[in-house]
């Protein structure tokens, strides 16, 4: 199945690259078709990525917060993630979309203690706990 067509701008030796957005999880095979003006093509070798679901596509920091939380998603489409915080007890305090790679969320008026942080992405969901110190 194509991902993308990336189109030549020149015929000398050029760099290209290609994000896969909204990786699923699971074994992902890659290779690249280069097809030539005269419609000759060749495949590249073949190239296996193994994601498990969840690892690496996401980092929070610092935790322990003080008076704010990054979040950084930049395998994640902007837009359509979606970031939950609660409180220990399960009550929700904040839910906000993603609209960069990295957001940051004001925790300077949330008393310390444990909370819990949900990022929502499509069929993929992810919990951390959060520990917030003044």
């Amino acid at each position: 199945i194509p991902l993308a067509t990336i189109k030549i701008t020149n015929s000398n030796q050029a760099v290209y690259q290609f994000i896969h957005q909204e990786l699923p999880a699971g074994n992902l095979y890659y290779r690249i078709k280069q097809v030539d003006n005269n419609g000759e093509y060749v495949y590249s070798r073949t190239v296996l990525l193994h994601n498990k679901s969840g690892v690496n596509n996401y980092s929070i920091y610092p935790n322990p917060a003080g008076n704010y939380i990054q979040v950084a998603a930049p395998y994640f489409a902007t837009g359509k993630t979606l970031i939950e915080l609660f409180v220990a007890t399960g009550r929700k305090i904040l839910s906000k979309q993603m609209q960069s790679a990295t957001e940051e969320i004001n925790t300077a008026h949330f008393p310390a203690g444990s909370y819990l942080l949900k990022l929502q992405h499509n069929d993929l969901m992810q919990l951390s706990k959060v520990l917030i110190v003044h």
